[in-house]
């Protein structure tokens, strides 16, 4: 178990940097998540994240930013999930693709075949503006195999510390700004993912930070009571 969002004295420090300016307006960062998701289609080796996009277009497992937000991340996860239609955001998630079959406890389905390993072996990518925030984050460090797999008496279980690699950066997001996030896999022209008949199959991308609600507003670029915000070059 890696223990990952846990580790406090990283979270302390890009805590006490965002309040010691934060604080003259009265916001306090508050530990969250954003959370996106992407459907894995048929022939498909490229997914395509937007944390910023309308509320009305959004998954209800989404957990986007609104917009004159900030958010500082402190670790990235990716994790996959099989949902019947029609049902949205009950699902569980899931560190590593289990297989379909009758051995599973009731609710949960598997994939068909491994395929859907193309997307471990593949890199993330996110962009800024024009600045490449980076550009090779491999997808391996994502998957995670429990020694014990879920059968009819034993129920599937998972983690979230174990799909989450922290980052040496703290990657600022705000809610007026595009910053895309890609994912890059190779896989065979028409090849499916082995997603059973009525359901889909996606990739969740899971960033743990600081959310300062109206952190990135005009009034934010400008000191306050002779304090420079250290995040104003980004807003």
């Amino acid at each position: 178990m890696k223990q990952i969002t846990k580790d406090l004295a990283v979270r302390s420090a890009r805590f006490n940097k965002a309040l010691s300016y934060y604080e003259r307006h009265s916001i306090t960062p508050q530990r969250a998540k954003l959370r996106c998701v992407a459907e894995l289609k048929t022939g498909g080796d490229k997914l395509n994240f937007l944390f910023t996009k309308d509320e009305s277009l959004a998954h209800p497992l989404e957990m986007l930013l609104a917009k004159g937000d900030l958010f500082l991340t402190s670790a990235i996860g990716a994790a996959l999930m099989i949902e019947k239609d029609g049902e949205a955001g009950i699902s569980p998630l899931m560190s590593y693709p289990i297989i379909d079959g009758v051995h599973l406890p009731l609710g949960l389905k598997g994939f068909t075949n491994l395929n859907v390993l193309a997307v471990y072996n593949g890199k993330m990518s996110m962009k800024t503006g024009g600045t490449v925030n980076f550009s090779r984050l491999p997808m391996d460090e994502f998957l995670f195999i429990p020694e014990t797999q879920p059968s009819e008496t034993y129920l599937h279980s998972f983690n979230i510390e174990n799909v989450m690699v922290q980052t040496e950066e703290s990657y600022v997001f705000t809610g007026s700004k595009k910053q895309p996030i890609e994912i890059d896999f190779p896989i065979k022209q028409g090849m499916d993912f082995g997603v059973p008949v009525g359901y889909k199959a996606y990739v969740v991308l899971i960033f743990d930070g600081l959310l300062l609600e109206t952190g990135a507003t005009e009034d934010m670029k400008l000191p306050k009571d002779g304090i420079k915000n250290p995040y104003a070059p980004m807003l």
